[in-house]
């Protein structure tokens, strides 16, 4: 008997470790990037690179991948700035950016809705950030009240330089 309670002493701690942490990896496995409260999965990356019209082979590139996830980050960081300053973005800045982006992006109007929104969103904070006096200073003050996640596998966020870059 002592040897029965023993046994499971040791094992319900383990096997409560082990689907604790399964979970916790399992949750987090989709998101690629997180800023504040807003998460982006691999799949919207996907969408995105699809709807810009990146050729097949640099589709995986680290490179390609980082570059549009640093995107995302700074539009996300913008839209809670821009918030916070009382910066609204009107019906025709996202009109604008629609145009814009459907006249340079071949696949733009051929992408899901969910992807059309997040690169007219991103593109008309981008657009208003750079019409600002002070644009590029509200862009790292953005960035630096920005709480980003950004998945190892990709990178990490550097502060210093305001860009995802490689691990390491």
């Amino acid at each position: 008997m002592l040897v029965k309670r023993r046994l499971l002493t040791i094992l319900l701690p383990l096997a409560a470790a082990s689907l604790t942490a399964g979970c916790t990896t399992f949750t987090d496995n989709d998101v690629a990037a997180r800023v504040n409260d807003v998460e982006y999965s691999h799949e919207d990356l996907s969408g995105i690179i699809d709807a810009i019209g990146i050729p097949e082979e640099s589709t995986n590139d680290l490179g390609t991948i980082r570059s549009v996830t640093n995107t995302l980050v700074l539009a996300a960081a913008l839209h809670d700035y821009f918030r916070a300053q009382g910066i609204e973005v009107t019906d025709a800045d996202r009109d604008a950016a629609t145009q814009g982006l459907a006249g340079s992006l071949p696949t733009f109007l051929e992408a899901p809705d969910e992807v059309r929104d997040l690169l007219i969103d991103a593109q008309a904070h981008l657009t208003i950030v750079s019409a600002l006096s002070n644009g590029a200073q509200a862009q790292l003050d953005a960035i630096n009240a920005a709480d980003v996640y950004i998945d190892p596998r990709i990178g990490t966020f550097d502060s210093a330089t305001s860009a995802v870059v490689a691990l390491g």
